[in-house]
């Protein structure tokens, strides 16, 4: 089976191509939200560097969220089209769950995070495959008093994402004393891998029960829109 996977939710686009459970080809952009213009040459540059066609592909494998609200659609749209025009299935992966496997660590819980604005982030705790704590967007206390429910004593918790930077200056801003220890991985595995993307589809088609109709794929943004939230202000 050939998988596509693609993230578009973050600044950092990625796509990968896996022959069954074996990466191919893998690329990392870190050029911004420029993903409107830089996701479909990505795709031909992967596929290519895979002597493999849009058409060769079995299932496409994207993250719905949550994240940047244009990327998470720009990744959709171009999922959808493809797998219909070529008649084949499409599963969503979490991008935090994605994030949190794309971490290097040992048995150690993984703490992801995105940057949310205003002093928030969206999180998720993962053990494994596993995702024991998430929710909306919350400040870095409110997420530390959280973690901690979820842990045992001395654990210790490894973070990762670009909400790092967010966590470390609330730390410092008002000064929180965490009562747990922390690991920050470094800066280039903050970022979600296109080929984890598609290792998750893959097993999530294992269970029956999991979507692999293009078009009924959604969007997960964790929170409302500017745009939705001017609508909520003026019916008020």
């Amino acid at each position: 089976m050939i998988t596509l996977g693609i993230d578009t939710t973050g600044k950092t686009l990625a796509v990968a191509v896996l022959r069954g459970d074996t990466p191919v080809a893998e690329l990392l952009l870190s050029t911004g939200y420029r993903h409107g213009v830089t996701l479909q040459p990505s795709i031909e540059y992967v596929l290519g560097q895979a002597d493999f066609r849009v058409k060769d592909v079995d299932l496409f494998a994207v993250t719905t969220g949550p994240g940047s609200f244009t990327g998470i659609r720009i990744g959709l749209s171009s999922v959808k089209s493809m797998a219909y025009a070529v008649g084949a299935k499409a599963v969503g992966v979490s991008s935090l769950h994605a994030l949190a496997r794309s971490t290097v660590c040992d048995d150690r819980p993984v703490f992801a995070m995105f940057d949310a604005r205003g002093g928030r982030v969206f999180g998720g705790l993962f053990r494994g495959n596993e995702q024991t704590l998430g929710g909306e967007p919350q400040s870095i206390a409110l997420w530390v008093e959280a973690i901690n429910r979820k842990i045992a004593p001395g654990e210790i918790v490894t973070m990762t994402g670009d909400g790092i930077d967010i966590f470390r200056e609330a730390i410092e801003r008002d000064n929180l004393i965490l009562p747990f220890d922390v690991v920050f991985v470094p800066l280039h595995q903050r970022v979600v891998r296109a080929s984890v993307v598609a290792q998750i589809a893959i097993e999530l088609l294992e269970d029956d029960k999991t979507e692999t109709d293009p078009f009924l794929l959604d969007a997960h943004y964790g929170l409302l829109s500017s745009a939705e939230r001017s609508g909520i202000s003026e019916k008020t």
